[in-house]
């Protein structure tokens, strides 16, 4: 996924998808695999790319859609809806599979 997030709210915005997203995703399922999180920074607004790893994409497919929301709402009540947008979420057009990963 891909956001544009207020260059002066982006430290509390990446925070706040640690503690509101991956910590509860990563602890929740166990087919999280990894989230790595790009940043390019901008005057106005800065680019944040979010790339998850699943294992089972059937089981991602799957997550309680109530679970989703309450935890965007959460995400919006802390961060403001009003500092970000998002831009696109490449998984809606095409499907992406990890075939190595080099760490």
């Amino acid at each position: 996924m891909v956001f544009e997030v207020r260059s002066d709210t982006v430290d509390a915005w990446l925070e706040a998808d640690h503690e509101i997203w991956t910590l509860p995703e990563s602890e929740r399922f166990e087919f999280y695999v990894d989230k790595d999180v790009w940043v390019s920074p901008g005057t106005e607004w800065t680019r944040v790319t979010l790339v998850i790893t699943w294992s089972d994409e059937a089981a991602w497919k799957a997550i309680d859609p109530d679970w989703v929301a309450a935890q965007q709402e959460f995400f919006d009540e802390v961060v403001g809806a009003e500092t970000y947008r998002l831009v696109h979420e490449e998984h809606e057009v095409r499907a992406h599979y990890r075939v190595r990963s080099f760490r």
